[in-house]
């Protein structure tokens, strides 16, 4: 919803409970933010669709951290390759 600009103002929720939407749709909503409310943003087409924000530096730190995993396995499967080959090799 961000990418494509059609972002509809957010409005505080409970992190758990009902909340009514802007057609007058009472919802119901679940989520594991930290503190007493949390900004949802609706599309205005489909207000069943709620997204949770994060902010910047979480989603930095969950991309360094998934890229990071994603070297050390390039790593272990080129160690893995080494150690078979040596294996193989010295037979």
């Amino acid at each position: 919803m961000r990418r494509h600009g059609d972002r509809h103002p957010g409005h505080d929720v409970p992190r758990g409970g009902v909340y009514p939407d802007a057609t007058g749709t009472y919802r119901g909503f679940l989520h594991g933010e930290a503190g007493p409310t949390i900004t949802a943003i609706q599309p205005p087409e489909d207000t069943a669709d709620v997204l949770v924000p994060m902010p910047p530096f979480t989603h930095l730190v969950g991309t360094y951290a998934g890229a990071f995993l994603v070297f050390c396995s390039g790593v272990m499967v080129v160690l893995h390759a080494v150690m078979a080959l040596i294996f193989f090799l010295d037979g």
